[in-house]
């Protein structure tokens, strides 16, 4: 990183949090599955553009990460 970004911003954090909370339908012959109901919460920090923050959320969950 270049000094002069380090003086105005400080050194970057590499740290996250998040959690994921899922409600499933087993299908006890199968064990097929099926979500009911999936919470996703995320620690962002101080966000700048919500509408970037919450496309990234969605394609995250939608990758299964």
């Amino acid at each position: 990183m270049l000094p002069e970004v380090d003086k105005l911003f400080g050194r970057p954090q590499k740290s996250f949090a998040n959690a994921h909370a899922v409600v499933l339908e087993v299908d006890p012959d199968t064990g097929a599955t099926r979500a009911l109901r999936w919470i996703v919460a995320h620690d962002c920090g101080h966000v700048l553009e919500p509408g970037i923050v919450d496309g990234q959320i969605h394609g995250a969950v939608m990758q299964g990460r």
